[in-house]
This record gives C-alpha cells, sequence and structure tokens, in this order.
C-alpha cells in the first residue's frame, strides 16, 4: 500500500492499494456504529424488495452467517437477508461483513446472467468481500467480478478518485446513491453504491474481459435495485 501525499482539503490518510481490477482507493476515515459493531440498518423487508429481476428462486429457509449468533433468511431471489438483534429494538436489516454469505453465488448469477465456477473472500486484500469467478484463468490470478464492503468516508472517495484524474459520473439506471469511477481509458475503475456516510458497496472486475462498462453498470443496476433499502 502507498501513501499519497495529503491534500489540504482532506482529513484522514489517503491510501492507494493495487487490485488485480485497477487501483484501489481507500481514504481511511471509519466511524463505528454506536454498538461497536461495524454495521448499518434499513427499515425495508423483502416485501419491498423487487422480485422482476429474479431468474431463479431459491428457498425460503434460516441460514448461517459467519461471525453472527443469530441466523439470516434465504429469499426467493437468493440474498441473504440478516435481521436485527434481539436486542436492538429499530428491527433492522443489515448489509453485513460475510459478503460471500449475504450475496451469494445464486443471487449473483441471477443479477449478472454469468455461471460462476467458484466464489471466494479475497483475505489478502479485505476481509469484508467476495470474487464471483467465471474461469481460473489466467492461471493463479483467474477472471471474477468482484464485491468490497468499506467502512470508509464516501465522498472522500469522490475526492480521491478525481486527485487521480478519474472521470465521476452517475447513471440514472443505478437506483441508489452513487457513483462511477473512469480512468484516463475509458474504463471504470470502480462503482460505489453508498450505504451510509462511511459505507459502501464497491463493485468491480479482475479486468476488462470480464465484462464492459455497460454490463458493469447494469449489474450495479440491478444489485441496486435489491439492496437499496438496506444501509
Amino acid at each position: 500500500m502507498a501513501k499519497l501525499p495529503l491534500l489540504p482539503i482532506l482529513i484522514g490518510t489517503l491510501v492507494i492499494g493495487a487490485t488485480l481490477g485497477g487501483v484501489y482507493l481507500f481514504i481511511q476515515n471509519k466511524t463505528p456504529s454506536s454498538d461497536g459493531k461495524n454495521t448499518a440498518v434499513s427499515t425495508t423487508s423483502y416485501s419491498s424488495i423487487s422480485s422482476n429481476q429474479i431468474l431463479g428462486v431459491c428457498e425460503e429457509k434460516q441460514v448461517v452467517i459467519e461471525g453472527y449468533t443469530d441466523k439470516g433468511k434465504q429469499l426467493r431471489n437468493c440474498f441473504v437477508e440478516y435481521p436485527g438483534e434481539a436486542s436492538r429494538t429499530d428491527k433492522s436489516y443489515y448489509i453485513v461483513e460475510d459478503v460471500c454469505g449475504q450475496f451469494t453465488k445464486e443471487f449473483m448469477e441471477n443479477l449478472s446472467n454469468l455461471k460462476f465456477t467458484r466464489i471466494k473472500s479475497a483475505t489478502e486484500t479485505n476481509l469484508n468481500n467476495c470474487r464471483y469467478y467465471i474461469s481460473e484463468e489466467p492461471k493463479g490470478i483467474g477472471n471474477y467480478v468482484f464485491l468490497v464492503l468499506e467502512y470508509l468516508n464516501y465522498e472522500n472517495q469522490k475526492v480521491g478518485q478525481q486527485a487521480l484524474d478519474r472521470t465521476i459520473s452517475t447513471d440514472p439506471r443505478i437506483s441508489m446513491e452513487h457513483f462511477i469511477a473512469v480512468d484516463e481509458k475509458g474504463q471504470i475503475n470502480e462503482i460505489y453504491l453508498k450505504l451510509g456516510e462511511n459505507k459502501f458497496i464497491g463493485i468491480n472486475r479482475s479486468s476488462t474481459k470480464t465484462m464492459t462498462n455497460e454490463e458493469e453498470i447494469e449489474l450495479a443496476s440491478k444489485i441496486a435495485g435489491e439492496i437499496k433499502g438496506y444501509k
């Protein structure tokens, strides 16, 4: 991880880390939730989540989410909904750190129209992520879609991407607050879906051979359509 000089207008540390899909940006400004857990909440249940995108239907059942004592609920769209703990009074739902466990292989296949050979958390970069492999080539690297959950300041990400001469834009098809960072070659570096001031989902790819810019935007649009009520 190579540190860049601080910009006068920024508070925090601007850190650039290379990923196989490009450069991943961190402006470190984490704020944990009041109960000490880095989670945020939503008041949306599956009854208000879109089902018109569902290609495959999963059995509704209780499932174990890694690192949590309470079980989550697998929905018909194959997403795993995690309820608030019994001690909470807000009756809210979470996007949790177990990205592979919540954004299941079947859920991502439904939305992307891709078939994944396997899914795996990339523990060498960040625990809160999941790689969805299309193939194992190139050998030792693979070809995959990448989701990452970050507890970093959302607005600072825009500033940092602009400092790297990336173009920032939005797309009306994406129903959540978001931005798209595009590099000097016209390729998407990252799509950011805002879950809170200090929480977002990043959507990436291992290379431009994984999916085109348009396909990545379409995937982001479908993911946003399913999780826009969660935080």
